[in-house]
């Protein structure tokens, strides 16, 4: 797929032989996402609600790659199809091409079609090799520049892996894609390179090696990040040796195994920055919450560069799409993301969890943990917890989807089911798996069984769909190894399976993502207390709430920068910012006495509550909190007089304390919270009388 004609300055580079490339390979060679790649490959799956190639193909084009090859093996016309209509179409700079080849087994073999082919244009210039279910936001463009100079200084240098920092707990570490690495700390070159398994206990060193680099360092707190800078001597290896198929274990190992060929291989350490596959599906919810919690910052979801999306950023950690709907009761808590079109019904929960576009989501549901690609409709009183719902699903009323569970697209859940945790369910048996009948639509496809001849002790009586169980007889191509090793990679979302957990003295997932909830919470909570002590001192010293406000603001900034993530908000401010003015009104009995209290309070301190209220969203929060904290010291009675001085003080307009107070939302909130908000009632009267004269006075004047 060719771009427009780019510009002069291109050319001239093209002329040079300087042209910047990349090969993509789009083809993982591997099961483990099965049977939710069946109808699409997992580089077009959804990762926050954007096809895993954007974040690929975003961080090339960051990097400065102006031609990019895409080998594909299985689901060429959509791959192609994706392509075309995406903006990558409409990019000058950037030309992308889409190579066939149905020999394709391994990564190998496609580098083996790529130097047959003569696509890498330039002796002396290396390409850049990644996977299409990268995600990163390391500076690639400056790394390649770096490690070029390096190889081209240095010929026998013919490859450099990138890798980052990352110690055996980390949740983007799994037990079968670690290595321990031994690298010259002064040239950087591999000395050895060893996998290792979820059962190595040793690992055996060459001695004579190591004793020829007496600067050797040994480690296995790195991450292989599979991005690796290549020179034209790596695909000419390649095609010498035609038993490589894995770039680590047969390639690196081979290279550095082979004292003949006098070839090295460096590593390069990202000490910052973020990347990733999305290889298993633990993998696929680490980066997913990471992503919502900003972790690869700037590639997070309201930045909105990926695809026609456009996700607007809400406390704490939501993300909300154009035109959705929730209804009143239903709640949307943190680390949630919700795609357009969707729709919550009442007392729904949402928790943790992303929803693609046109979900439809009855009442009383509770979704935890849980991925929900596209087109899907749950029914009432539903449960799904830490699972991966395909596209188009049906799951009628009372369903219950245990943690783990991998559901195919088309599948149809009858009311009722019960599914057990790890099940994977298909609309298509996987003793009738090719690639004509996975092409079929879906209509055809359950035209072609029987009614008795779905899985209906699974799915249910009104149910569609097949157990996805593997055939001992059906061999399989896999990167990762033989079937029995890609069982073992599966990782179900959440944790690790009962048997890693057992034999490994790591943290499960879950236990990790409760100790992160824990730290943050402790982080803000931290936050609130500093701003309360802040606030206090500055009472006790006489100092100007302007300046007050700047103090808070530098606390904020320094929290989230010490975090390296957004953790604070407005919300928090003014929530720590109005208890400690509360706490310090006199609880007199008299009238009179509390509300000169309340008013002398809030008309000081009314210019550092509007530093803090900077949308009408904010203002809504802030009457929130007012009415909260007023209520717990039950002063509830005095809660008009606090919302008439920020009003009096232009901390408030009447525009937004009409639409508090009038809001639907107190039609679904329990009896004592409407008490709380009608001690408003005079107030609004009021602001809604002088409105009233003063639109009278206006037309007096016409």
């Amino acid at each position: 797929m060719a771009p427009k004609k780019g510009n002069k300055e291109a050319a001239q580079v093209a002329d040079n032989n300087e042209i910047r490339q990349a090969v993509v390979i789009a083809d993982t060679f591997d099961t483990m996402f099965m049977p939710l790649t069946l109808h699409r490959p997992r580089c077009l799956m959804p990762l926050c609600n954007v096809p895993i190639i954007e974040y690929t193909l975003e961080a090339l084009s960051s990097a400065g790659i102006q031609e990019i090859f895409i080998y594909c093996r299985s689901h060429i016309e959509m791959i192609k199809s994706y392509l075309q209509s995406s903006k990558w179409s409409q990019q000058n700079a950037i030309k992308i091409d889409i190579l066939i080849s149905n020999r394709l087994r391994s990564v190998g073999d496609a580098l083996r079609d790529l130097d047959s082919r003569g696509l890498i244009i330039a002796d002396k210039n290396p390409f850049l090799l990644v996977h299409g279910d990268l995600v990163t936001n390391l500076q690639l463009g400056k790394i390649f520049d770096e490690e070029s100079a390096k190889m081209k200084k240095d010929p026998n240098c013919i490859m450099t892996m990138i890798t980052i920092p990352a110690l055996s707990t980390h949740p983007l570490r799994s037990f079968n894609d670690s290595a321990v690495f031994g690298y010259d700390s002064k040239s950087n070159h591999l000395i050895f390179y060893e996998p290792i398994k979820m059962n190595t206990k040793r690992i055996t060193f060459n001695g004579e090696s190591l004793a020829k680099h007496p600067s050797c360092r040994v480690r296995f707190d790195l991450l292989d990040c599979q991005i690796d800078i290549c020179s034209n001597e790596v695909l000419a290896l390649l095609t010498e040796n035609f038993d490589y198929g894995d770039i680590r274990k047969d390639f690196v190992r081979g290279v550095l195994h082979s004292e003949i060929l006098g070839h090295s291989i460096a590593i390069h350490i990202a000490e910052e920055g973020y990347a990733t596959r999305v290889r298993s599906s633990r993998l696929y919810d680490s980066i997913s919450r990471d992503l919502i919690q900003r972790w690869a910052f700037p590639v997070v979801p309201d930045l909105n560069l990926f695809g026609k999306t456009s996700y607007s950023f809400k406390r704490p950690f939501v993300y909300l799409e154009n035109d959705i709907f929730l209804a009143r009761t239903s709640v949307v808590q943190r680390g949630s993301m919700i795609g357009s079109g969707t729709r919550l019904g009442e007392e729904t929960v949402i928790k943790e969890s992303v929803l693609g576009r046109n979900c439809m989501i009855d009442r009383n549901c509770s979704l935890n943990s849980s991925y929900l690609l596209e087109n899907i409709q749950v029914g009432k009183f539903c449960s799904i917890e830490s699972s991966i719902i395909g596209s188009n699903v049906i799951i009628k009323d009372n369903v219950t989807i245990s943690r783990g569970c991998l559901i195919g697209d088309n599948v149809i859940l009858g009311a009722g089911v019960t599914l057990a945790p790890f099940t994977k369910i298909s609309s298509i048996p996987i003793k009738d798996l090719n690639e004509e009948f996975v092409s079929m639509k879906i209509t055809d496809q359950y035209s072609y069984f029987d009614e008795n001849s779905f899985d209906q002790e699974i799915v249910g009586l009104d149910g569609k769909g097949f157990s996805w169980e593997k055939d001992s007889s059906i061999k399989e191509d896999s990167e990762a190894g033989s079937i029995e090793d890609e069982e073992v990679n599966f990782n179900s979302i959440g944790f690790e399976s009962t048997k890693k957990v057992e034999e490994s003295d790591s943290e499960t997932e879950d236990e990790f993502y409760d100790d992160d909830d824990d730290f943050e919470e402790d982080v803000i909570k931290s936050f609130k207390n500093k701003i309360q002590d802040l606030i206090k001192i500055a009472i006790e010293n006489g100092h100007d709430p302007q300046h007050v406000a700047v103090e808070l603001q530098a606390c904020k900034l320094a929290t989230d920068a010490k975090q390296n993530q957004l953790l604070t908000s407005f919300y928090d401010c003014l929530d720590a910012i109005i208890f400690t003015l509360v706490q310090l009104i006199d609880v007199n009995p008299q009238p009179s006495a509390l509300s000169s209290s309340v008013k002398s309070i809030f008309s000081k301190w009314a210019p550092l509550i509007i530093r803090f209220t900077a949308s009408a969203s904010d203002s809504h929060s802030l009457i929130d909190i007012i009415m909260k904290h007023f209520n717990d010291r039950k002063l509830i009675k005095s809660f008009w007089i606090a919302i008439y001085t920020l009003y009096e003080n232009d901390a408030l307009n009447e525009n937004i304390v009409l639409e508090w107070y009038n809001d639907d939302k107190w039609s679904h909130v329990d009896a004592s919270a409407v008490a709380a908000r009608n001690e408003l009632s005079k107030f609004v009267d009021w602001l809604e009388n002088a409105s009233e004269e003063e639109s009278e006075d206006d037309d007096d004047d016409e």
